[in-house]
């Protein structure tokens, strides 16, 4: 499998969409952490886990995703932000971040998962 043992954190309050993302995550060979539905639970978990890459709402029960994206940034953690409204300038300390809109199609998060694993390699 093209992401064996790829540890992803999954942070998402919606039940269903989280059940569909980590199942296509699983169905890849990742080993899905979560999901989890807010920001608090994604930093502690994020923080004694250390997930290889995080995939996370913008907006989770009302709460911008910006302390969680700051921790990753200062840990080196790469993220893929999903939403469900237009890129705008709310996200613009997001720079080279990947985007998802949801709803997410499996092929898109395929793509973006690729992405990350291809920048990851050539950093090493």
């Amino acid at each position: 499998q093209e992401f064996a043992r790829l540890r992803v954190l999954l942070v998402e309050h919606q039940a269903p969409i989280a059940a569909d993302i980590a199942n296509i995550l699983s169905q890849q060979g990742c080993v899905v952490l979560g999901p989890v539905p807010t920001i608090e639970a994604a930093i502690d978990l994020n923080r004694t886990s250390c997930p290889d890459l995080v995939i996370t709402n913008i907006t989770l029960r009302a709460c911008m995703a910006h302390p969680l994206l700051q921790k990753l940034n200062e840990r080196g953690v790469p993220y893929i932000v999903m939403t469900g409204g237009p890129e705008d300038a709310a996200f613009s300390h997001t720079e080279g971040a990947l985007f998802l809109q949801k709803p997410v199609e499996e092929s898109a998060l395929i793509q973006a998962l690729r992405a990350v694993v291809s920048e990851r390699e050539r950093a090493d």
